[in-house]
């Protein structure tokens, strides 16, 4: 007993002074002299502003300019295409990278995260991109899920008739 409340004991204190330090060491002002509400408004503000560009590259049909890639495709029969949900389709930079690249008869894996906003249908999308690729199911994630990605990722090469890719005996 005496040793139950002995550790009970330094619970309360170990939690009073994290209070305590939560209370001295919240942030009021940063270096640069904005409050921590000031910095929170600019980003959300920033953010909307950042959504409203994507909303509309999108709706365009915008393909912005990409880095040169020094990789040929002609060797692979299989190309994984793989972006975060972006406003419920592909991103722009990889939309670009389709668009530019012959996949005509290759097999085309998308991927796709997302935190649960706006759907999307990823294999949709990207067979508009490349209308005479082979573009199977994709595989959303989304950022909360704790299912096992080794045993989803092996379903899903399953489903998609791919099970060339997983190595024998996995």
């Amino acid at each position: 007993m005496k040793q139950k409340i002995k550790r009970l004991t330094a619970l309360v204190c170990a939690a009073a002074m994290m209070a305590a330090l939560c209370l001295a060491l919240r942030p009021v002002d940063t270096a640069y002299g904005v409050t921590l509400n000031e910095q929170l408004a600019e980003t959300r503000a920033k953010k909307q502003e950042i959504q409203q560009q994507v909303k509309e590259e999108i709706r365009s049909g915008y393909y912005p300019r990409l880095l040169p890639v020094s990789c040929s495709l002609r060797s692979y029969q299989i190309v994984f295409a793989g972006s975060p949900n972006w406003c419920g389709t592909i991103a722009p930079p990889l939309a670009s990278w389709l668009y530019r690249n012959n996949l005509s008869g290759k097999i085309i894996l998308p991927f796709y995260s997302h935190c649960g906003g706006v759907s999307c249908d990823f294999g949709r999308d990207i067979s508009r991109i490349c209308p005479k690729a082979d573009v199977r199911e994709p595989l959303g994630v989304l950022d909360n899920e704790k299912k096992d990605m080794g045993d989803r990722f092996r379903d899903w090469l399953l489903r998609t008739g791919t099970e060339c890719l997983i190595r024998s005996g996995k």
